[in-house]
């Protein structure tokens, strides 16, 4: 299975960025957090693939001296 195929709950999401339930709902009503599916109101999936395009879009090169 690709991860195009594999759908995440909330709950897996927060797991894999270390970002809180909380700041991902959000993001979600923001606009700003991964692309999600919303399978009825109260219901919606991330698909894995999604999640880590997001993650990479957001990384910051390390301003160390």
């Amino acid at each position: 299975m690709s991860d195009d195929e594999v759908y995440l709950t909330i709950q897996e999401v927060s797991t894999i960025t270390g970002i809180s339930v909380r700041t991902l709902r959000s993001y979600k009503q923001q606009g700003v957090g991964p692309p999600y599916c919303e399978l009825s109101p109260k219901m919606f999936r991330y698909r894995k693939n999604d999640v880590h395009k997001w993650m990479t879009e957001h990384l910051k090169e390390s301003n160390d001296q």
